[in-house]
């Protein structure tokens, strides 16, 4: 198995060794289970990772475990910060939980694969959802031709994206006539049978007769019948690996999990170092590295713009909160990765397009900060109506300031003006 990523899929540096390879086989079959107290956030990237777990028996309830968690669970469980192939995994084999899929197909951390399956099926609500997505749809194109599979998308919305699209210069190219259409992703297969077992050795033999003793006086001391007769009590005591498991290789593991079309990795389509690298964040960077950078974002399409505006670094942000369009210059805003001097920079960036302030305005985080609103309430390019209500939270020393600058707008000028006579008159 590829080097495992457990802090990219959300895993509690605690819990990371119960899901390592080496970890023993009862304590991965547990958590695979969901038998320990481990919050839904925490289990599913675990369940995840034992998906390709060698012991096929654990990677079955791993499966089992992500399928069958209730959506509410599973919703709350989701995140920006979601790994897309766990997406990805939920689009495979949960395709038929339309408020699940809302959820999946709105986290912009979805892979294409995984919205082209959803656009593929949806219907309803989610399919309004799925036409409605611009941003999606300048990402992930093809999510159009999913579209036109789609027996239930209406001709005239079809008409409609594909004009959006082609007036974006992103409208994919239609397959050749004639050519093979793609196959209907699998569905999840029923319970594999399990795999068999090896002979067991005298040794093997001898420590399996003493863990059915375990489990025998274990189920005892719980006023339980015997495991080896009632198969609901060896459930629950299954963390003595009463069925004495056998690992099997990688391949056999995932077809006994039933993964289908399903391809069980880590990869992530990523760009550039110099492009997502952090480490330069708050460092001036030479000329030629600044050209470099904007010699590469000159070269994208719309599409990969957004992405990157959601993963890029300082330099990146910087450059794209510029960008003439405006679907990109808001996805730095949504990214939640701006710094707090950032964001005070794009609030009072006069040269910024008008929609960008206003989904600076919309932005809670950065609707917290008190110098954010000082320089909203200073920019001409902020709407009237909002900028007249953050007059009202303003000390005093600020309040004056906006009373003298003439480059605001009339009404939140006059409305200063109004407030310093005020605390003027109260000898304030």
């Amino acid at each position: 198995m590829a080097d495992i990523p457990y802090k990219r899929l959300g895993i509690p540096t605690e819990h990371q060794d119960k899901v390592k390879p080496e970890a023993p086989a009862k304590i991965k079959l547990a958590v695979a289970k969901g038998l320990l107290p481990i919050p839904p956030r925490a289990l599913v990237p675990m369940a995840f990772v034992l998906l390709g777990d060698k012991n096929a028996k654990v990677a079955d309830a791993a499966r089992r475990t992500l399928i069958e968690m209730p959506v509410s669970n599973m919703t709350g469980a989701l995140s920006l910060k979601t790994h897309p192939k766990v997406l990805e995994f939920l689009a495979e084999f949960r395709r038929e939980e339309a408020s699940l899929m809302e959820v999946v197909y709105r986290n912009r951390e979805a892979n294409d694969r995984t919205c082209i399956l959803i656009a593929e099926t949806a219907t309803g609500d989610l399919l309004d959802i799925v036409i409605r997505n611009q941003e999606r749809l300048l990402i992930t194109p093809e999510v159009y031709l999913a579209l036109k599979r789609n027996e239930k998308t209406p001709q005239n919305e079809l008409d409609r994206i594909a004009a959006f699209l082609r007036m974006n210069r992103m409208l994919p190219e239609e397959p050749e006539e004639g050519a093979a259409a793609p196959a209907a992703p699998k569905k999840a297969a029923a319970k594999p049978p399990a795999p068999a077992r090896k002979a067991l050795s005298a040794e093997q033999e001898e420590e399996r007769k003493q863990r059915l003793l375990q489990a025998e006086i274990e189920a005892a001391l719980m006023g339980l019948p015997s495991p080896a007769t009632n198969p609901e009590v060896r459930e629950k005591l299954d963390m003595f690996d009463l069925n004495d498991l056998e690992p099997v290789d990688e391949a056999e593991s995932a077809e006994a999990a039933g993964l289908g079309g399903f391809v069980f990795d880590f990869s992530e389509t990523g760009f550039s170092f110099d492009l997502t690298d952090t480490s330069t964040d708050g460092t001036v960077l030479d000329d030629e590295a600044k050209l470099n950078i904007v010699q590469k974002l000159n070269e994208m399409n719309i599409g990969n713009k957004i992405k990157l505006a959601y993963k890029g670094n300082a330099e990146v942000r910087k450059i794209l909160i510029r960008d003439r369009n405006k679907m990109v210059a808001c996805a730095v805003l949504k990214s939640g990765r701006m710094s707090d001097g950032e964001l005070l920079a794009a609030a009072g960036n006069r040269n910024l397009e008008g929609e960008v302030i206003r989904e600076l305005c919309r932005s809670k985080e950065a609707m917290r900060k008190y110098p954010v609103k000082v320089a909203l309430v200073n920019n001409p390019k902020t709407p009237v109506s909002i900028a007249v209500g953050l007059v009202n939270v303003l000390q005093k020393r600020d309040l004056h300031a906006l009373a003298r600058n003439k480059n605001v707008a009339g009404a939140v000028n006059t409305m200063a003006v109004r407030k310093v006579r005020s605390q003027r008159n109260q000898g304030g």
